[in-house]
């Protein structure tokens, strides 16, 4: 989760793709 918080600070606009991202890279 804590690679979320970075992401979603950088790609605000790209909340929706980056909360799909995260998924794959964590497993």
């Amino acid at each position: 989760m804590q690679v979320i918080i970075p992401l979603a600070g950088k790609g605000t606009r790209l909340r929706p793709h980056t909360h799909l991202v995260p998924k794959p890279l964590l497993k």
